[in-house]
């Protein structure tokens, strides 16, 4: 885990203490102990492993990857675990440069709060080429579409394809520096500079609309979006498991 974790013990006692919604659904590419590229899920604070059990709650989640103009392939995952830690993963083609995932997680209270959670969630090589071909996910409710911009990053959030003003964003760099923000009236915001590593970057978005899921009633729906980015001049090392 990263510097942000506080030791295993320390996690379980946060994970007791704080809801679910502490923690997402993210989706990367990363080598395997032989040096084979791997889609990896974690339900994690961030875009690395987290405690393996915490993974029996999303294993309805779909992943897919995108080559080109081909319909988009849909991976089947397998469950992962190394010590404490977890991963559902797959095996990938080599060059394998982006990755998207969706669940629906289902009707939860949280702070007495009832609401219809989704998960939404994407990763990419962050090229030039890369993002201008791959960076939008029509398959995606919220989306965060990222750009090259002025020697560092513009974040668009899409919500049905639309930009969303006022949308919370956190952005957590290569070298562990976190920033919050709020998207503009175009559903954008600018992240200064595009240090090399991989970033974990979330959106957020709530739609007060009312629904039922199976026999259970909501009156909001809160939709989540993580984006693993990761930008040039790092290398992908192994993130066991």
């Amino acid at each position: 885990m990263q510097f942000r974790h506080l030791g295993f013990a320390s996690l379980l006692l946060a994970l007791v203490a704080s809801p679910a919604l502490a923690h997402f659904v993210w989706v990367a590419v990363e080598k395997d102990s032989s040096g084979q590229p791997t889609a990896k899920v974690w339900f994690s604070e961030l875009a690395e492993p987290d405690v393996a059990k915490l993974l029996d709650k999303v294993t309805a989640v779909k992943v897919w990857t995108r080559q080109g103009t081909e319909k988009p392939s849909e991976l089947k995952l397998t469950k992962q675990v190394s010590g404490e830690l977890g991963a559902l993963v797959s095996a990938v083609p080599a060059g394998t440069s982006n990755l998207s995932a969706h669940l629906k997680y289902g009707v939860v209270t949280r702070r007495e709060q009832t609401m219809l959670l989704h998960y939404f969630a994407k990763y990419l090589d962050g090229t030039a080429d890369n993002l201008k071909q791959f960076g939008r996910d029509e398959g995606l409710a919220l989306d965060v579409v990222p750009q090259l911009a002025d020697g560092g990053i513009e974040l668009q959030v899409l919500y049905q394809g639309k930009p969303v003003a006022g949308s919370d964003v956190v952005v957590l760099d290569g070298d562990g520096n976190e920033t919050d923000h709020k998207t503009a009236a175009d559903g954008r915001v600018k992240i200064a500079g595009a240090k090399p590593g991989l970033y974990s970057i979330r959106a957020k978005w709530v739609v007060m609309e009312a629904g039922k899921d199976g026999d259970q009633e909501y009156p909001q729906v809160s939709n989540y979006c993580t984006l693993a980015l990761r930008m040039p001049g790092s290398n992908v090392k192994p993130n066991a498991p």
